[in-house]
């Protein structure tokens, strides 16, 4: 892969519009280049806007201190912009090479990075991991709602994925509804999907980023990024190499949000905090050392403060490192060869206490009482929205008379967002972009109007 074509500066093309690098007539006098611009359009969407109110790690919490999707989006887009700006200056050479060091700047490379984190988490549902996990889950137990559907059509909602949600977001739903989305340039897209492959190719982890209805768009994009393309599997590619970046990122983030959101719960203790921030404390230059020992001690200061303090050191720490491993690991990533992850080629020292954050948040975190409770309630929560729309898609696809109770479904969701002539496969994918758009509160409160909760 090169950086000539994984950088191009056009927007997605879709049918019958054609979207070039070249920027509208009122647009001429702006200053921003468009991957800036791309930034602007996640940020000021409706669909980033509700990340605000949907579940990080701890589903409706009271303490406003706790990340939200939102928050976590946002700090990502930090990290990323500043690996951005390391790999930039890392690339250089190879930039100029191929002659795009006067049309590409630093900043352009880590604004790519920036943008695309932003969006990572754009299409995950209400509820977190606990609302994906629900989503799967109903379908699995109501098989038989997908039966006439094609097996590549079934596994998107056996398997649904946040991913391939924010995908089809992306570049189907928000903004422009089915001609191009937001319209984002090609290498934010390409840098934002982690798993360049549809449902039917799903991983190990049943991890894809692209639904088959966004199975040409994805496979357009690719091929205009001229990224390496699966041999003998169809829509499958390498990862664009800077997604490499973007996963590292939220890698990092949310195991340290897991810690911190812990320790403001009272999930965890200050002192075992300590212990997992060992190795970012006993930093090798006792200069250092000492500085960050004698803050940690000092009793004058919060542990909340604290804890801020060994977040950004270890935040620090793991954007040196994780470009050092982007470096280290260059030609197997542009090759399209490189399997993992680059968390997975850190020091062994910042690795191990990754991975403690990990078990941690794996023993005390996810099994915390009222996260738990919540959890529960969310699967109850996304069933009930699920039997309701999904039966209503079905019976305003199936060529009779819808009901009264689908006809106010319908209205529901919205003017023609379930329309007779639709498939039921396009009719399930439109019910999934409305539930999974939904905050927390809104999913429990149209859940209690469905079961007549408010009587």
């Amino acid at each position: 892969m090169r950086w000539s074509t994984l950088l191009i500066n056009e927007r997605l093309q879709v049918p019958p519009a054609v979207y070039t690098s070249e920027k509208p007539d009122f647009l001429y006098d702006d200053i921003r280049s468009n991957f800036e611009m791309d930034y602007d359009r996640i940020i000021f969407s409706s669909s980033f806007r509700r990340l605000g109110k949907k579940t990080q790690v701890h589903p409706m919490s009271k303490n406003d201190h706790l990340h939200t999707r939102l928050t976590h989006s946002l700090e990502t887009a930090s990290i990323g912009r500043s690996l951005g700006f390391k790999i930039a200056k890392s690339e250089d050479e190879f930039l100029k090479e191929e002659e795009l060091s006067n049309n590409r700047t630093h900043y352009d490379l880590a604004t790519i990075v920036q943008a695309a984190c932003l969006a990572h988490d754009i299409g995950n549902p209400p509820f977190g991991h606990a609302g994906e996990e629900a989503i799967r889950a109903w379908f699995r137990e109501n098989e038989d709602f997908l039966e006439e559907l094609a097996p590549e059509e079934r596994n998107d909602f056996l398997f649904w994925e946040g991913n391939a949600q924010a995908f089809r977001v992306l570049t189907q739903i928000e903004h422009h509804l089915f001609s191009g989305g937001m319209q984002l340039t090609y290498p934010v897209l390409g840098a934002m999907v982690k798993y360049p492959w549809t449902s039917n190719n799903r991983n190990a982890n049943n991890k894809f980023g692209c639904f088959w209805a966004e199975r040409n768009i994805l496979s357009s994009l690719c091929q205009k990024l001229g990224m390496k393309k699966t041999q003998g599997v169809n829509f499958h590619w390498a990862r664009h190499p800077l997604a490499f970046l973007t996963e590292a990122a939220d890698d990092v983030c949310y195991r340290i949000l897991d810690i911190e959101d812990a320790h403001e719960l009272g999930i965890v203790s200050f002192e075992k905090i300590k212990g997992i921030f060992s190795s970012i404390i006993k930093n090798n230059d006792n200069k250092k050392q000492e500085k960050t020992q004698n803050y940690i001690d000092d009793a004058a200061l919060s542990d909340r403060r604290k804890m801020s303090y060994l977040r950004a050191l270890t935040l620090n720490r793991a954007v040196d490192e994780v470009a050092k491993a982007f470096c280290e690991k260059r030609d197997e990533i542009m090759a399209g060869e490189l399997q993992s992850s680059l968390i997975d080629h850190i020091s062994p020292e910042l690795h191990c206490m990754l991975d403690k954050m990990s078990e941690t948040a794996k023993k005390r975190i996810f099994k915390e009482k009222r996260k738990v409770e919540l959890e529960l309630g969310a699967y109850s929560t996304m069933s009930t929205l699920l039997e309701n729309f999904c039966l209503a898609a079905r019976e305003m696809t199936s060529g009779k008379n819808a009901s009264s109770k689908t006809r106010q479904l319908c209205d529901l969701m919205g003017e023609k967002v379930l329309k007779r002539e639709d498939s039921l496969y396009s009719a399930t994918l439109r019910v999934l972009d409305y539930i999974s758009g939904m905050t927390d509160n809104y999913a429990v409160y149209i859940a209690n109007q469905l079961r007549g909760a408010c009587y």
